[in-house]
């Protein structure tokens, strides 16, 4: 079958059908350029045939995504559904083989995926197998993946049902853990920043737009760091420390008791992050990769301001709370139906939003406290969800899987439920 579709893109690739659309479309240079890459791919295949041929029957492949090296949580993301989905029978077992050119966005993290996966960075190797890597029969994409009955997909939505049934068949045990020497000199440079060895903490990433100014179209994911002291202080007050992660762009936060700047101390570097991310107690963040991180390694998120509404935390470790969709010409908030029956709950553009005159609200500071209350209170064993509680999970889950692709088993949170319960159908309704 993926053989087979492989056949069908090469001859697409090359159809004249589909390069006079694309002479239309992208101009006689772009075409040229493809039809000369596309003879080299051929002529590279009879050369190479009798090894392109082994390696196809030693199920060897090499994965191809245009960000898996680029961006910290499709690194941590993309290989983690592609093991899981091989661990599944989803897909088939291949020899899984990643040419690295140039830097990995974390190198560290790339290195702990080497159990899984065949890391080869050595320039000269790469050199060598980059025409392999090129040919379709050999390669696989990390940023689509293929589940039963339902075809190729992106890697989101597809990480629901894969997370969803890895839980249910593996209990959801990581595929990542730290080594024991990462452990040790995590620890000691905790120390040396004030942490002592006996404690707990919680890293804390809230996106802003100075790591990525380009991508200013993903602006309605970010927040303001200063709308978290209020559950900074509750960490603190319950006895845990707090490590601000992300980059040196960022906004700096005030002098407070055991909360460590991170992002603008000495000791950040790659290992380091790896080390927090993998070992806090929770992560309290936002929608964005770094909490792909902590998932890897089976740490629980509590994800504030998420958004887009119809996507959602992946884990059952998970919390999480949405932004709120809010009406620009009626000037009232949008009900969690009209969001999530519509277009409005996938969209993934600043500039969508505007044009649909829709504006986000983010999530208030005592909203973003009761989440990380709530965490805490859920691994401390202290947590009780009511009746009533259960039936407003139900009532926006059932929402959520309008679209089916989007289950997740994380939950929503207790108190932000409560709260904006009038947002929510009435159940005759919704049945």
């Amino acid at each position: 079958m993926i053989a087979s579709d492989n056949l069908l893109r090469w001859n697409r690739f090359l159809s004249p059908r589909y390069l006079a659309s694309k002479v239309q479309e992208k101009g006689a240079s772009w075409c040229l350029r493809r039809v000369v890459s596309g003879v080299i791919l051929v002529l590279v295949s009879i050369v190479l045939g009798p090894l392109v041929v082994s390696l196809v029957l030693a199920r060897v492949r090499f994965m191809r995504s245009g960000t898996l090296l680029k961006r910290i949580g499709h690194l941590a993301l993309e290989p983690d559904c592609y093991v899981k989905s091989g661990l599944l029978g989803w897909r088939p077992r291949y020899c899984g083989v990643l040419l690295v050119r140039g830097r990995a966005v974390n190198p560290c993290l790339l290195h702990y995926w080497s159990r899984y996966i065949k890391i080869v960075s050595n320039p000269f190797l790469v050199m060598l197998l980059w025409p392999l890597e090129k040919i379709p029969f050999l390669h696989c994409r990390t940023d689509w993946m293929s589940l039963p009955d339902r075809g190729k997909m992106l890697v989101i939505p597809a990480v629901y049902p894969i997370q969803t049934k890895y839980e249910a068949q593996h209990g959801g045990r990581p595929l990542l853990t730290l080594s024991s020497s990462d452990y040790e000199r995590g620890w000691r440079c905790l120390q040396e920043l004030g942490v002592p060895q006996d404690a707990w903490f919680v890293c804390l990433h809230v996106r802003e737009g100075g790591y990525l100014p380009r991508l200013a179209y993903h602006s309605y994911r970010d927040a303001d760091i200063f709308t978290y002291l209020l559950a900074v202080e509750s960490i603190v007050e319950r006895g845990g420390w707090v490590i601000r992660m992300g980059d040196p762009t960022m906004k700096p936060l005030p002098r407070m008791t055991r909360v460590i700047d991170y992002v603008h101390s000495e000791v950040r570097c790659d290992w380091m992050d790896v080390f927090c991310f993998s070992q806090c107690r929770f992560i309290l963040g936002t929608t964005s990769g770094p909490c792909n991180v902590s998932l890897v390694f089976g740490v629980p998120c509590a994800l504030t301001n998420f958004a887009p509404m119809g996507h959602g935390a992946f884990s059952g470790r998970d919390v999480w709370i949405p932004k709120l969709y809010r009406s620009v010409s009626e000037q009232r908030y949008l009900t969690f139906a009209e969001v999530l029956k519509s277009p409005l709950r996938g969209l993934y553009r600043t500039k969508d939003f505007d044009a649909d005159g829709v504006s986000l609200v983010d999530n208030r500071p005592e909203e973003i406290r009761d989440l990380a209350v709530e965490m805490m209170d859920r691994l401390d064993g202290n947590l009780h969800y009511s009746a009533e509680d259960e039936r407003f999970q139900r009532r926006f889950k059932a929402l959520l899987e309008a679209e089916p692709m989007y289950g997740t088993c994380a939950r929503v949170g207790r108190d932000f439920l409560r709260k904006y319960a009038w947002l929510l159908p009435d159940e005759a309704a919704q049945d």
